[in-house]
């Protein structure tokens, strides 16, 4: 197990560290079967996503231990990104540097949710699947 900052599917909470420890899934690789139906969440093809200011603020807005170890995450994502998962969006934008933490005195940042930070420059992103991986586009404001 890898400690990581965000709640990822198949997660603990450990009470005497404060801390949630789970797996890093590529995002590729469908990360649950569905007992009631037996498909998997990778199964379904993914398109193109684009996701603006707004939208990204009610992503962020699970960015939290608890809707990730109750999964409540998972019925926004099957509704609006159907075959994507959490670890396609927030984790990658945190490791890209597009998200941030701590800028509520930086007004070059917007705040979005959980105390996460966006560029006031940017006007959405794009996640483009690929073969290898999804390719996330930064789109600024003209």
């Amino acid at each position: 197990m890898k400690k990581i900052k965000y709640v990822l599917p198949d997660v603990f909470y450990d009470m005497g560290r404060n801390s949630v420890e789970g797996q890093i899934i590529p995002g590729s690789a469908p990360i649950h079967a569905c007992r009631a139906c037996g498909a998997e969440s990778g199964a379904t093809a993914r398109s193109k996503i684009i996701m603006d200011i707004e939208l990204l603020t009610k992503v962020t807005g699970y960015a939290h231990w608890i809707p990730g170890i109750r999964g409540l995450y998972r019925e926004f994502f099957a509704e609006h990104f159907p075959g994507w998962d959490w670890n396609d969006f927030v984790p990658r934008l945190i490791d890209k540097g597009i998200l941030k933490f701590n800028e509520l005195d930086n007004p070059d940042f917007t705040m979005l949710s959980q105390g996460l930070f966006i560029s006031a420059d940017v006007q959405a992103i794009e996640f483009i699947p690929q073969k290898n991986g999804v390719r996330v586009k930064v789109q600024l404001k003209t």
